[in-house]
């Protein structure tokens, strides 16, 4: 359920923050573009310049300082661009008036020059298109001198620009980007306190190899993009490179061809209510990709119907996710793929908070990494609960488990393998099954309705514990010791010749339960019972 409210969320604050108030008929009202030019608006500097589409209300080309004639439209809008940057030095911003926008090439973007739909408006009021055959991205900008900053000599910090209030829709196939923000000098040159609200991106990318795609934006400071999705990518729906403290709020990646979003090398990171379904039955793309980006943290985010992984994390330490789910993932099945993926070197301190794997193809987490740690999550309804690989130490505290196969696998342990399983629950029904020692900790809820469930426990070895709960009393729970190992009633009776066990089946009933505890090597105490238990 918690999945569903996620979505409603999404759809109701994320896309309603893209679609606004506007009527769609593609004409601001005068007092929105009146309250745009003066400098009423978080996005408009005093210094605005206007530029009306082909299709423009008649007013709208009246007021505008330049109006397009429906082919290759880049001209004037670069020119507005440029006018600003040459004739204002505090910065300023290109105004586009609701039209669509027909470009052949890409259009530059400049420090300190923001471009801007209307405000508060239905941003597919103004469409910002390059169209087919065009072969170049869209939106770009390279900090460095040659692409005009030079005229800035004051200006310490590249960037300082928003993009906002805009459809940018790309007909183009190959290795192009729908918004392209780089650095051509990797050493020197970063880009600064950049803003993208409330932009739908459309296409991109290259169908070869899904590779580009939307949005690419690398070793940028303070980036915040807000309000924006990016749909039908033959790429990826957002790169984000290098960057330093950025935060992504309220977006969504949606239908594309490769990763939702790929979160490369960035620090400090905040991705807050955040939304992916992408891949189709030919990639393994994943939803949510955070690579090499440490103490990254993801809020309510929910990852849906990817054809790879949800969430996919790969040398990310110290990072957390906190009330994230992942539902209907991993569609191409194979056998890494996860509601959650956790593997990579370098990848330790991972945390997961309250988060849900819910009906994914593979597993609801897939953990390749050391020290992870899962409190109060639930892994239901998928193909199997939890696997861990080459991994050490881990804890799992509070956990809820009921999946379609096995509910828990270790495979190739680290050295000195240690896991805290208490609380993590998974409900047996099967006439036996083997309780293991790495499942220290784990609470076993026994539905004994359709036959005796009997559970096997493992050597007795001190501080190992488990905990079982019966939701139907028809049949017996039994609790069966290894070897010569015996169990410890409460009041005294012990199993004392190898095969003996206890059952509450003197008088069966739901809700009976109890808790075994090895405090001593090779016995079982028994503590915290309800029912009638024997030894028998």
């Amino acid at each position: 359920m918690r999945y569903l409210l996620i979505w409603l969320m999404l759809v109701g604050v994320g896309f309603g923050g893209l679609y606004g108030s506007g009527s769609g008929s593609g004409d601001a009202s005068a007092s929105d573009i009146s309250d745009a030019i003066d400098g009423n608006d978080d996005y408009i500097h005093n210094f605005t310049v206007t530029v009306a589409a082909n299709d423009s209300a008649a007013w709208h080309k009246n007021q505008a300082d330049f109006v397009c004639d429906g082919t290759a439209d880049d001209v004037q809008i670069q020119a507005a661009i440029d006018k600003v940057l040459s004739d204002c030095s505090k910065g300023g911003v290109v105004l586009l008036l609701p039209g669509t926008f027909y470009c052949s090439s890409e259009i530059t973007l400049r420090t300190m020059v923001s471009l801007t739909g209307i405000p508060n408006s239905n941003i597919q009021n103004t469409v910002v298109q390059w169209v087919s055959g065009s072969n170049c991205d869209g939106l770009v900008y390279v900090a460095d001198d040659s692409e005009g900053e030079a005229l800035r000599p004051s200006v310490e910090k590249r960037g300082q620009f928003t993009v906002a209030n805009l459809k940018l829709d790309s007909n183009n196939d190959g290795n192009y980007w729908v918004i392209n923000i780089t650095s051509d000098n990797a050493a020197t040159d970063y880009i600064y306190d950049c803003m993208f609200e409330r932009i739908y991106c459309e296409g991109g990318g290259d169908s070869a190899d899904n590779s580009h795609g939307s949005m690419y934006i690398e070793r940028c400071w303070s980036t915040r993009i807000v309000d924006c999705l990016w749909e039908n990518s033959k790429g990826y729906g957002l790169y984000l490179g290098n960057a330093n403290q950025p935060r992504i709020e309220r977006c969504y990646s949606s239908h594309n061809l490769g990763d939702g979003y790929f979160l490369q090398g960035s620090s400090i990171q905040m991705m807050q209510s955040c939304g992916a379904d992408c891949g189709d039955a030919s990639t393994n793309s994943n939803g949510i990709v955070i690579n090499g980006t440490q103490h990254a943290q993801l809020v309510n985010c929910l990852a849906i119907a990817n054809y790879g992984s949800g969430y996919r994390i790969n040398g990310s330490s110290y990072s957390s996710l906190t009330n994230c789910t992942a539902k209907t993932n991993a569609i191409n099945a194979t056998w890494s793929l996860a509601g959650f993926q956790c593997s990579g070197s370098n990848n330790i301190g991972l945390t997961f908070n309250n988060c849900i794997a819910y009906d994914n193809g593979g597993f609801g987490w897939f953990i390749a990494t050391d020290y992870t740690r899962l409190l109060g999550c639930s892994l239901q309804d998928n193909t199997s609960g939890i696997r861990l690989q080459n991994t050490h130490t881990g804890t799992y505290l509070d956990c809820i488990m009921d999946n379609s196969g096995t509910e828990y696998s270790i495979e190739s342990p680290g050295e000195s393998p240690m896991f805290a399983l208490h609380g993590f629950q998974e409900t047996v029904s099967a006439a036996s099954f083997n309780i293991e020692a790495s499942y220290n900790g784990r609470v076993y809820i026994a539905d004994c309705s359709s036959n005796n469930v009997n559970g096997n426990l493992p050597a007795a070895i001190v501080g190992l514990e488990y905990t079982f709960n019966v939701t139907d009393g028809t049949n017996d729970l039994i609790l069966e010791p290894d070897g010569t190992d015996t169990i410890k009633l409460a009041n005294g009776t012990k199993t004392d010749v190898a095969g003996d066990y206890i059952t509450n089946g003197t008088a069966n009933a739901a809700d009976d339960g109890c808790r075994l505890k090895c405090v001593i090597a090779g016995v079982w105490e028994h503590y915290d019972s309800r029912g009638t238990w024997t030894e028998e």
